[in-house]
């Protein structure tokens, strides 16, 4: 992303908490990665598959940046180009989460064969950190209103 293109859409507050979001994200993931590492290859109990691997970190921190820039006002800028996509977010999150708990629900299943998490837990993972991604942005916004009209 270029300097000019950060300059007219966010402002300088906006920008360092973009910055804070984006570093929160990062540690999130590297924190992720390492615990579930520790759990396959150290502890040897092989929850993970390797699409789960870095599916769930992936995921876990696009939330992560997302909810902090919602709640610090850092996620639209001024051309309002970015408003809809927590929202579509919240949306999939809706979509993967009941159908992941219907999946589990009439199969029964949480682990395969080899005795990793199923990729119907995978889902419901990604579906809740999207739901709460979702979940956050419309609080965000009820809460703009509410402020403004007082």
């Amino acid at each position: 992303m270029k300097k000019d293109y950060l300059d007219k859409d966010f402002d300088e507050r906006q920008i360092a908490e973009r910055g804070r979001a984006f570093r929160n994200a990062y540690l999130t993931m590297a924190a992720a990665m390492t615990v579930m590492f520790c759990i396959n290859d150290v502890m040897e109990i092989y929850f993970f598959d390797s699409s789960a691997f870095y599916m769930m970190p992936t995921v876990l921190s696009l939330a992560v940046f997302m909810c902090t820039a919602v709640r610090k006002d850092a996620f639209e800028g001024f051309s309002g180009i970015s408003n809809a996509v927590p929202a579509i977010f919240g949306v999939l999150g809706l979509f993967l989460t009941v159908s992941s708990i219907i999946e589990i629900v009439r199969d029964r299943v949480i682990f395969d064969i080899n005795g990793h998490l199923d990729d119907c837990f995978n889902h419901l993972f990604c579906g809740l950190c999207y739901l709460v991604v979702g979940i956050i942005y419309i609080i965000k916004k009820i809460s703009d209103k509410k402020a403004e009209n007082i």
